[in-house]
């Protein structure tokens, strides 16, 4: 239904998948198996201690739905005044897709 865009490996994931690629040709007893598994599990201390960047709201978006509420609203006062059918469903913008 929501379509994202991928999102763009961070250079430390992809310092990661480098090492976990690179992991798979050397054997499991060696000890440039243990330094590459210990330098792998650092990248995901790493990793997981940045945090996330949140996503804010624009303020044109805010500013877009709280008008869009007002008008809705002085629809729906105008309505339980006056006899009329309702309309005000009609004027809710409906959602687009970047």
């Amino acid at each position: 239904m929501f379509h994202r865009k991928p999102k763009e490996p961070t250079p430390l994931e992809k310092a990661i998948d480098a090492l976990v690629e690179e992991l798979d040709t050397v054997t499991g007893d060696s000890k440039e198996y243990t330094a590459m598994s210990k330098n792998i599990v650092e990248l995901h201390k790493a990793k997981y201690a940045i945090p996330a960047e949140k996503s804010k709201l624009s303020p044109d978006v805010v500013l877009t739905v709280a008008a869009n509420l007002a008008g809705i609203l002085l629809i729906l006062n105008y309505e339980q005044v006056h006899a009329a059918t309702s309309k005000a469903m009609g004027f809710i913008l409906k959602p687009r897709v970047s």
